[in-house]
């Protein structure tokens, strides 16, 4: 199986947001958590076969990603929470992670940890069911193939043994063992 190569950009993600929070750096534990969570939505559309976009509105990924599975519903409210964390930083003024009202407190931190380990973990479950219907669908595939190919060579046995048998000298039948006995 094909490893979805956002799963370790967001993994990564989250394991830098505890760290930057254990280490009582709210801001960055944020931006990380936000990061985490726009990586796994787009593993999930990856997974997809669909193009993830190049944006990093959450609610945005999410309703794309909600287009293919309704279930992503479930956590609208969470990356709504965490979408207010992403601030670019090619802006020098801005600090990362920083919201409109400030540097993000250690409970709006924690919080924020929460709901990206909840999206993260809800998206690698849907990209490894994704994953294992793609196999499975491989699988079946290779079997109907197999089967398509047994029917083939079946059919090709019987065609070999009837041109066989049309090659053979057949002996003369006389008009009582063609049944015209009359």
């Amino acid at each position: 199986m094909k490893q979805n190569k956002w799963v370790n950009f967001f993994l990564g993600d989250i394991k830098a947001a505890s760290i930057m929070f254990r280490e009582e750096m709210y801001n960055h534990a944020c931006f990380h958590a936000h990061q985490a969570a726009e990586k796994a939505l787009k593993g999930f559309l990856e997974e997809n076969k669909v193009n993830p976009p190049k944006e990093h509105d959450l609610i945005d990924l999410t309703k794309r990603c909600q287009k293919i599975d309704n279930y992503f519903s479930n956590i609208l409210s969470k990356v709504d929470f965490l979408n207010q964390f992403y601030i670019p930083s090619r802006y020098p003024t801005a600090f990362i992670g920083s919201t409109s009202t400030g540097m993000p407190s250690k409970n709006q931190a924690e919080k924020a940890l929460g709901y990206a380990k909840e999206i993260t973990d809800f998206c690698l479950d849907a990209i490894r069911q994704k994953a294992a219907e793609k196999e499975e669908k491989k699988e079946g595939h290779a079997e109907n193939r197999q089967d398509k190919n047994n029917d083939i060579d079946w059919i090709e046995d019987i065609r070999r043994k009837i041109a066989e048998n049309e090659n053979k000298p057949r002996p003369k039948m006389n008009e009582q063992d063609r049944g015209f006995d009359r």
